[in-house]
C-alpha cells in the first residue's frame, strides 16, 4: 500500500492498525484509512520511504 507524504521524513511516521484500519500518526496529526478486505487480515510488516510515497508492507500473522 502507498500514501503519499510529501516532505515527510520516515522516522516522524508512527504506524498501527486496529481492526481494519490503519492508523498513521504525523506528530500531532493522525489520519485512519479503511483497509481494503485483502489487507485488513493482514498486519503491517514494514514501511519505508521512496520519494514522497510511505510504501507499508504487509503480511499475515500466522
Amino acid at each position: 500500500m502507498e500514501v503519499y507524504l510529501p516532505g515527510i521524513a520516515k522516522d516522524k511516521v508512527e504506524l498501527s492498525k486496529t481492526g481494519d484500519e490503519l492508523n498513521i500518526r504525523i506528530g500531532n496529526h493522525r489520519r485512519n484509512l479503511v483497509l481494503p478486505q485483502a489487507l485488513a487480515a493482514l498486519q503491517p510488516s514494514g514501511a519505508k520511504m521512496e520519494e514522497d510515497y510511505l510504501k507499508i508492507r504487509f503480511a499475515s500473522m500466522g
